[in-house]
């Protein structure tokens, strides 16, 4: 025991095997250029890291470290025709945003020492999966090749010295998204999803992978949602970060004639902090810093447009909510939610997920993550009223965990739907007169249509033999001068309903 508190395991039970099996392990060589076996790529692109970044600190953040803002590593976006309004440096690590189905060449250089990218979640061969102790690191160049094979939310981050470099900022979010399905039905949702096209503009709206039929959608894989929040929520410990730590902090040195010596490890208490010395204080959404001044527990509101929601009555709103923190977090809704996917994976979908199913979370039910965890939630607003509301955030102590002493910040987002305007879903629509009226002597007549929908505030066309899309006005239209029976004639509703009459009434 005294030898696992001091170099922060034990060797004898740790490390296994000949000293000459260790080395790759905890000595993992260098490599660049590649790709390895290489194929023609839908996509290339091109990152840097280590490079540094600024965060900016709200006033009472700043005012509380002494600071205005906080030193950041972050992953830089190289790619050459990248437009002058995109930024090639933030935090989180630009997003890569794909399609289904895409190779990917992704050179990546490394600015300051050896570094990886880990694609997590996606598994790629274990040459391009960016675990160094388990492949290699990256000296100079190396081009990753990886396919997008499964629709979802994933992440990429470095994995060499993980724990001090993902704190630090060298991570950013991955989305793979489903290929266009081309519906025409999904138009009547309020706007033309037919003509998205993959990767789709942040935000929405979009395709999410995942079964229509949950939502009462015509059958298929790809849910469509008119907004798109994404709640990447990461926990800094400012000590770190202003502590301006080498980045092999921490880290076993190499000696390859003896890898598992006891003088090879980092020891506990000498001089440095210590990486499981860890005290969260600062905290975020998709980079949007929480301004706190006091805690713990740190509170507060995160209203950013790009976090909260403001949504229409009618709309579908999808969540990729991502815990980036070395937190225990716990997140609560004010309406219901439907989780889609966890990690990646979309429930339900036929392939190797049909054996799960989506499922709805009451308004104030705890969706509870650990490290790394993605979840994605659509909420339906189809059937709501108009509210306002905020969702809560709450994160807890990785060792004292989810208990009154354990919480370190309460983070509270608003979710505010309004009505007014048509209501986007299907509904019921009922033709309740369809009486037509025939001059023989003139050749011509008149059809008296009423119908009538079970939502408010939606659009009633009629369609038939000799006429096509009138309006009804409050549910009734005189249609004139008709050459011939009109029968059958159909309503239709900008809800998404239909109804129609085959003969006279």
């Amino acid at each position: 025991m005294a030898i696992a508190q001091r170099f922060g395991t034990a060797r004898d039970t740790f490390f296994t095997g000949m000293p000459e099996n260790l080395l790759k392990h905890v000595c993992p060589p260098t490599f660049g250029g590649g790709p390895l076996d290489p194929v023609t790529p839908d996509r290339e692109l091109r990152r840097d890291l280590l490079v540094g970044f600024d965060l900016q600190l709200p006033p009472n953040v700043a005012a509380r470290l002494g600071t205005d803002r906080l030193p950041m590593w972050i992953i830089e976006n190289d790619d050459p025709d990248l437009p002058e309004t995109v930024p090639r440096r933030a935090y989180p690590s630009p997003l890569i945003r794909t399609v289904q189905g895409d190779v990917l060449h992704v050179r990546v250089g490394g600015k300051s020492g050896t570094h990886t990218i880990h694609w997590h979640g996606i598994e790629p061969t274990p040459v391009n999966d960016g675990v160094g102790k388990h492949s290699f690191e990256i000296s100079g160049n190396f081009i990753y090749q990886f396919q997008t094979n499964e629709a979802g939310t994933y992440f990429y981050h470095c994995h060499k010295n993980t724990t001090l470099h993902f704190q630090m900022g060298l991570w950013g979010g991955l989305i793979v998204d489903p290929k266009n399905p081309n519906l025409p039905a999904d138009n009547n949702l309020g706007l033309t999803f037919t003509a998205l096209t993959p990767p789709y503009q942040t935000f929405g709206p979009g395709y999410v992978a995942g079964p229509r039929s949950f939502f009462g959608l015509s059958p298929g894989d790809a849910i469509p949602y008119h907004q798109e929040r994404i709640w990447a929520v990461d926990s800094l410990d400012s000590a770190w970060h202003l502590a301006n730590p080498n980045h092999n902090l921490n880290m076993q040195d190499c000696d390859a004639n003896d890898p598992a010596g006891a003088r090879t490890f980092y020891r506990f208490g000498s001089g440095e902090f210590d990486l499981n010395d860890f005290h969260p204080d600062v905290f975020t959404v998709t980079g949007v810093v929480l301004d706190a001044g006091s805690g713990p527990p740190f509170s507060g509101v995160i209203s950013h447009p790009d976090i909260a929601i403001n949504a229409t009555v009618g709309q579908l709103v999808l969540i990729r909510y991502v815990n980036a923190s070395y937190t225990i977090q716990e997140l609560r809704l004010p309406v219901p939610a439907t989780v889609i996917a966890w990690d990646g994976h979309p429930l339900g979908v036929p392939g190797f997920h049909q054996f799960g199913s989506p499922y709805t979370v009451p308004a104030g039910t705890p969706i509870r993550t650990t490290s790394a965890r993605r979840c994605d939630l659509i909420i339906d607003t189809r059937n709501l009223p108009a509210s306002q509301g905020f969702a809560t955030l709450r994160l807890y102590d990785w060792v004292k965990g989810v208990t009154a002493a354990g919480l370190r910040a309460e983070i509270q987002i608003p979710v505010n739907l309004t009505g007014g305007g048509p209501q986007p879903g299907v509904d019921t629509v009922r033709i309740t007169r369809a009486r037509f009226n025939f001059n023989t002597r003139r050749g011509t007549g008149t059809l008296d249509l009423r119908a009538e929908s079970d939502r408010a505030g939606v659009t009633l066309t009629a369609s038939g033999t000799g006429f096509s899309n009138v309006e009804l006005v409050r549910g009734r239209a005189t249609i004139r001068n008709l050459t011939q029976s009109p029968f059958p004639v159909t309503v239709t509703s900008s809800g998404g309903g239909s109804a129609t009459a085959t003969g006279p009434i």
